[in-house]
Parts: structure tokens; C-alpha cells; sequence
């Protein structure tokens, strides 16, 4: 019997859809030349078998201008596409907004009535109030609270359902649903973040006995490190300039004789004399200022304090879960 019933809705279903499509009342967008060139591009995409870019005609159609005939167009073009739901819910809002006795109206209820037993059902429920905050979502759609315990109609096939709660990592679930099929799932929250069960801050170490206390270095001991560092770099400075001071040494003495037929500095030798006075001097400057400061660097590092500072993170001895009104309860003794 039920055979036959639905043999019988689904023949007047492919008639009233040929009706949609032929009916020139129905091609008429009024208000919008853009809507009616779109609903009209969509009535020739049904024609042609062309299911995908006559739903997205007629939808653009609809929010350009919205018109239950257009509804109507839309729910039939969902349904070829697997839409299911968006079909079922599109029909009923177009059998609403249609006058009685206009034909659209019986294509609208004819294509709900059909689509109705076809639909998925998927049931969320709670056993326990769930933590406040927490989010719910059914392929990327949040729900509400006023959702749990609700059989929301939906496409046949595989659907997402992630649970976002405080405090916990995210758990996501796959749900399969058949045509027709009714599921119910029971929400559950993803374990317990591991950062909130250590209380460790993040980028944080564990104590290593010692209360979690660490060494903070004072600014006068930082100071004290930069200026040791910048008079050994003095000292090594000299220390290159003597090296070439020593060299221009050795090229004077070669090229600025004291006895022999011609006394006095040729060109070269001339021009290692100045060189190695001008190195002489940046050596010795260097050397001056890389001694005193290392001095000073070493006397700031050994007279500064060390400052103790407690870290925010202490270890934790105990820890205990148990069930509160809202959820899970995690203590512990410190």
C-alpha cells in the first residue's frame, strides 16, 4: 500500500515539476529585471539537465528578489541535486506565502509531502548540563541549546559534529546518516586540556626542586656583562694595531736609513711612518678603554646581587576529577 502511495506522489511530483517549468506565471520576477533574467536562466538550465547552475540561478533570483514562485523553483532544482532539507524547507515557506487555489501551491505541498519521509534525522542530545560556553556544530552550522533533543532534519550522507568546550580539546564525530534513517548522539566533551591539568604557563618549565624559584639577573650585572664584553673587544682591538704598528715598524727601519751614503726616508718609507703612528695610537686608545672597561664590567658582575624571583608555575602533588552540576570538577593540592 505504502508502494503504491508513493508511486502515486512521485508521478504527481514529475507532473507538477513539468508544470513549474512550463508555467509562464511562474516566469515572471517582478520588481527586478536582474531577478527575472536570473530566474530565467535557471528555467533554462532545468531544461537542459543542468541541475547545479539552476539552483544557483534561482537562488540569486531569490535574494534579489523574493517571490514564493521562485521558492518553489529553487526547492524543485535543490531536490535534483541531493539537497534534500534546503528542498523540504524551501516548499513548505513557498506553500505558505501562496494564495489558495493558486497551482504553485499544490506543486510546493506535493514536493514537501514527498521530500518528508526521504529526510534524515539527526537528534543531539545532553545527559548533563553542558559547561557554560561550550559550542555545538553540525557541518560548520552552530547550533543552539535549543537544539538538543530536537531531530533536525538533514541530507542523507556523512555529517561533522564538533564540540567546542573551555578547558578541553575539541572533539569531532562523523555521523552517518540514511535516507530516511533517524540518529541520536549523545554530546560529549573532549578530554581535559593537558595545559590546565599542569597549571605549567606556556613556554614553561617544570620545578626542578627548588619551589620553582629562579635566578633573575638585576640590571646592574646585564650592564656590567655588556661593558666586559665591549673592553675585550677593546683589548683585542689594541691588540691587532700593535701587531701593524709593529709591522710599519719593520718597513721604516728599512726604508728611512740612518747611516750610509743617503740618509732619510724614501716614499714607502715615508708613508709606513705615518701609518704606524696613526696605529700606534688607535692601539694604545684601544687598549686604554678595553682594559678600563673590562675593569669596570668584571667589578659591576662580582658586587651586583642576584634577584630571586618565584615562578607563577608550582607542581601539582594531588589532583582529584569528580562531578559537579555543570560538568566535571578538577582539584588538587599544591
Amino acid at each position: 500500500m505504502f508502494g503504491v502511495r508513493a508511486a502515486s506522489a512521485g508521478l504527481l511530483l514529475v507532473s507538477s515539476v513539468a508544470h513549474v517549468v512550463s508555467s509562464e506565471q511562474m516566469a515572471r520576477a517582478e520588481g527586478s529585471p536582474a531577478a527575472e533574467q536570473f530566474f530565467l536562466d535557471g528555467r533554462a538550465a532545468m531544461k537542459r539537465g543542468e541541475f547545479d547552475k539552476a539552483r544557483a540561478m534561482f537562488a540569486e533570483s531569490q535574494r534579489l528578489d523574493p517571490a514564493p514562485g521562485t521558492l518553489v523553483n529553487l526547492a524543485v532544482a535543490e531536490e535534483k541535486v541531493g539537497k534534500l532539507s534546503l528542498a523540504w524547507e524551501h516548499a513548505r515557506a513557498a506553500m505558505e506565502g501562496l494564495p489558495e487555489g493558486d497551482d504553485r501551491k499544490v506543486v510546493a505541498k506535493t514536493l514537501r509531502d514527498t521530500l518528508e519521509p526521504r529526510l534524515a534525522r539527526l537528534t543531539l542530545r545532553a545527559d548533563k548540563a553542558l559547561p557554560e560556553g561550550t559550542k555545538i556544530t553540525v557541518d560548520d552550522v552552530e547550533l543552539s541549546v535549543a537544539s538538543l533533543g530536537v531531530a533536525l532534519p538533514e541530507d542523507p550522507g556523512e555529517h561533522h559534529v564538533v564540540i567546542k568546550s573551555p578547558g578541553r580539546k575539541d572533539l569531532a564525530v562523523a555521523v552517518k546518516l540514511a535516507e530516511g534513517g533517524k540518529e541520536a548522539y549523545t554530546v560529549q566533551l573532549g578530554e581535559i586540556s593537558s595545559e590546565k591539568v599542569t597549571g605549567r604557563p606556556e613556554g614553561g618549565s617544570p620545578s626542578t626542586g627548588d619551589g620553582g624559584a629562579t635566578n633573575e639577573t638585576s640590571p646592574l650585572r646585564t650592564v656590567g656583562f655588556i661593558a666586559g664584553g665591549v673592553g675585550i673587544a677593546g683589548i683585542a682591538i689594541g691588540s691587532v694595531f700593535g701587531v701593524l704598528t709593529i709591522d710599519k715598524k719593520n718597513v721604516t727601519d728599512t726604508h728611512c736609513p740612518t747611516t750610509g751614503p743617503v740618509i732619510g726616508c724614501d716614499s714607502t718609507g715615508s708613508s709606513a711612518q705615518s701609518d704606524g703612528r696613526t696605529f700606534s695610537t688607535v692601539s694604545t686608545v684601544s687598549f686604554i678603554a678595553g682594559g678600563v672597561l673590562l675593569a669596570g664590567g668584571i667589578t659591576l658582575i662580582v658586587l651586583s646581587p642576584k634577584v630571586e624571583k618565584k615562578s607563577a608555575w608550582q607542581p601539582v602533588e594531588k589532583l582529584h576529577l569528580s562531578a559537579a552540576p555543570n560538568g566535571m570538577l578538577l582539584g588538587g593540592s599544591f
